[in-house]
């Protein structure tokens, strides 16, 4: 799988431009995902990719199409040193896995590396060549049950709350 890699401050603009939000289809708006900022993105990103961001991803405004459409191209995950509060929270909602990494493991993580999320969402696993490196991630009981049930709406159904 591929790791995408993005600086600080990626709005929500930027992931998920208004201009093309006049449709409710995802499949119709997430061909845009990120086009300002890496146009090669939705043309190359393949199911199971992960998205490795600076500081403060996700700022802007509290659209939940930019996270549908990150998850809707199949990305895995989201691995940054920080996120906007409403987009971690929107992200989680719609069962999106985002991990806040500490420098350690941001900057241990390379475009090249293999990169591996668990199914259960508890290690992310990376490798460099010969080193390879394995984080617990620590999510509470209640949120891996929301990202194993696909979103919040899910784990409802499934009788979460």
């Amino acid at each position: 799988m591929k790791v995408w890699i993005f600086n600080d401050n990626i709005d929500t603009d930027a992931i998920m431009p208004a201009a093309y939000l006049n449709n409710n289809d995802p499949a119709y708006y997430s061909k845009y995902c990120l086009e300002k900022v890496n146009p090669q993105f939705v043309k190359d990103v393949r199911p199971g990719d992960l998205i490795l961001a600076g500081e403060n991803f996700g700022c802007g405004s509290s659209r939940e199409s930019a996270p549908f459409a990150i998850k809707y191209l199949g990305v895995k995950g989201i691995i940054a040193k920080s996120f906007s509060r409403i987009f971690y929270r929107n992200a989680i909602n719609i069962g999106l896995p985002v991990v806040i990494a500490d420098k350690y493991l941001y900057d241990g993580i390379a475009e090249a590396d293999d990169v591996k999320l668990s199914d259960c969402y508890s290690r992310l696993e990376y490798s460099n060549g010969a080193k390879q490196t394995a984080v617990d991630l620590n999510y509470p009981s209640y949120i891996r049950f929301i990202l194993k049930s696909g979103g919040l709406i899910n784990a409802y159904e499934r009788g979460l709350v």
